[in-house]
């Protein structure tokens, strides 16, 4: 996996177009006609994102939104430090999101990292776990901050995340 990152410039600005480039492995989509201003944050913030990609997945603990997801134990923590009951699915669906800040991942990216195959456009298990670890994380399911939805492209972490 490159971690170069990719900025799409095109002017074809269907949401089918936009949706392909996302699962292809673009960070970025901006179609034409655009601000040049407007080019240059979006540079700036993919650049941002990718500085050290391999940080945050090698990382063993992650913190957010008051949370503490430990890798080595396995285990997450409320802001109390008190440990959380997780199941498997949602400690990994929440650990491959936390090593990938920032970026957003579709549904296709998440079932083959969660279970190694392609992704059934009919198959909505990944939608079922999201919607489990919000309710675990006390996420607001019709306004979400920790794990947004991005309509048409996938999830991402909607809050600070610090990798130690």
């Amino acid at each position: 996996e490159s971690s170069v990152p990719i900025l799409l410039l095109t002017a074809m600005n269907e949401t089918e177009n936009r949706i392909a480039g996302f699962e292809c492995g673009a960070d970025d989509y901006l179609p034409k006609p655009f601000d040049p201003r407007e080019l240059v944050s979006r540079i700036r913030a993919v650049l941002r994102r990718s500085a050290d990609p391999d940080a945050a997945r090698d990382a063993t603990v992650f913190r957010f939104a008051g949370w503490r997801l430990d890798r080595a134990s396995h285990s997450l923590f409320d802001a109390a430090d008190k440990q959380v009951e997780i199941g498997g699915a949602e400690f990994r669906l929440l650990e491959i999101l936390l090593s990938r800040p920032g970026q957003v991942l579709s549904r296709a990216e998440l079932m083959e990292k969660l279970r190694g195959r392609e992704h059934d456009p009919f198959d909505r298990s990944i939608d079922v776990r999201v919607s489990h670890l919000r309710r675990l994380l006390g996420d607001d399911a019709r306004s979400p901050l920790i794990v947004k939805t991005v309509y048409g492209e996938g999830y991402t972490i909607g809050v600070p995340v610090e990798a130690e």
